[in-house]
């Protein structure tokens, strides 16, 4: 179970970031856009459905270090 947990579990940095995109992306779309650049990488709604469910895992199972 512990590699299962450290292949799944997402890391604070990866939580971290993916819970920037969902704000970054929230506040586009509130002005009416469609897509969003992030530390240099486009955004849109793909990656953001990717970034809610980091964010989604690690409300649920939490965070490891890394």
């Amino acid at each position: 179970m512990a590699v299962v947990n450290e292949v799944f579990t997402p890391t604070e940095a990866e939580l971290a970031h993916a819970q920037e995109v969902v704000v970054a992306f929230g506040a586009a779309t509130a002005r009416g856009e469609a897509s969003v650049t992030v530390g240099g990488r486009m955004v849109d709604y793909p990656v953001v459905a990717a970034a809610e469910r980091t964010v989604a895992l690690a409300e649920a199972f939490g965070t490891r270090k890394g």
